[in-house]
């Protein structure tokens, strides 16, 4: 099972067979997280036998994006703390956070999401379809210097050098090119 089936060498993907999972509606999505924490699970963003916060939970099912299984695995929330940290340590030019790729594969996932969460606010002003509602003065602020064409072209060229990143770049260089990139259209005042 592989979630990422063109790393995969050709003569293994041959020999495989395909089948697709579609994510879970948000209220399926909630559904499970909640049972399998009431049956004991261990939610990564909480402790066993505590009640999982109604805030913090539609927090978890948002951004688990229909995958229970990741919520369950990862503090979601803790990760897009950190992402808000490292944006706004990159606007302001601070010294590179990223720790592995895989941590850059995972800053970068959160920085689309935050892409289409501006893109979201430009075209509709309707906060209900925001991943990141809880962020929506953050992202609503961070967009303002931003049309829904900058979104857009800043979306391509940070997903062209994500699809690098299994070149092992050099962490520094794709620090400051990815924040040269975003100083040039976010309003960085609010970072």
């Amino acid at each position: 099972i592989s979630s990422n089936p063109d790393r995969l060498p050709d003569t293994i993907r041959s020999r495989c067979s395909r089948i697709n999972f579609m994510p879970l509606p948000p209220k399926a999505c909630e559904e499970v997280i909640r049972r399998a924490f009431s049956q004991g699970a261990k939610v990564k963003a909480h402790k066993s036998g505590e009640a999982i916060p109604p805030v913090h939970l539609a927090g978890m099912v948002r951004l688990s994006m229909g995958k229970p299984g990741t919520a369950l695995s990862e503090d979601l929330i803790e990760q897009r703390a950190r992402f808000v940290s490292l944006l706004n340590n990159m606007l302001n030019m601070d010294k590179d956070g990223w720790t592995s790729r895989e941590d850059m594969e995972k800053w970068f996932d959160h920085l689309f999401i935050l892409l289409r969460d501006m893109a979201v606010m430009k075209i509709t002003r309707d906060e209900t379809h925001l991943i990141n509602a809880d962020l929506k003065e953050y992202t609503d602020k961070m967009s303002n210097a931003m049309d829904i064409k900058g979104i857009i072209e800043q979306f391509q060229r940070l997903n062209a050098l994500k699809r690098h990143l299994h070149f092992n770049l050099n962490k520094s260089l794709t620090w400051n090119y990815t924040g040269s990139l975003l100083r040039k259209d976010m309003d960085r005042s609010y970072a």
